[in-house]
């Protein structure tokens, strides 16, 4: 009961903190967007999403690849948590209420997709292109429910 009290007081917390940013101020100007600006800005919205996730309770670490208007998103839980109905759903309304571009939220808590999912995001910070990486990030979609 306790927990289910403190998700609910964290996702309300993360909620009325969202609804009072400006967009601007959590993805940056457009204008110091350059060349290849497109997938950056993916990036960066996918490094948020996983920032905003890390701050719920019981959310030990999380890694996101925004792949069109879907969020794939590894999950590593405190001890003894497992991935229930009721952190996917506040997982879920924390990364629509914070990104509106996404319309699909896939969770999981596996860790050999996690690693996948974070190779992915460390490969594309590292400056490779989603381009390569389309098969893959298909491939986890699917194996996520």
């Amino acid at each position: 009961m306790k927990r289910k009290i403190l998700i609910l007081i964290a996702l309300a917390l993360i909620l009325s903190i969202g609804c009072t940013r400006k967009k601007n101020d959590i993805i940056g100007d457009d204008s110091s967007i350059s060349v290849g600006g497109q997938e950056r800005e993916i990036i960066e919205r996918s490094e948020s999403i996983s920032d905003t996730i890390v701050e719920l309770y019981g959310v030990d670490d999380a890694t996101t690849v925004i792949f069109n208007d879907i969020a794939l998103i590894g999950i590593k839980l405190s001890y003894d948590n497992k991935l229930n109905d009721d952190i996917k759903n506040t997982v879920i309304d924390v990364v629509t209420g914070f990104d509106n571009q996404i319309t699909e939220v896939k969770i999981t808590q596996d860790n050999k997709l996690y690693r996948q999912i974070d190779d992915i995001m460390n490969e594309l910070i590292l400056g490779k292109s989603y381009d390569v990486f389309v098969d893959e990030i298909s491939r986890i979609s699917d194996k996520i429910r």
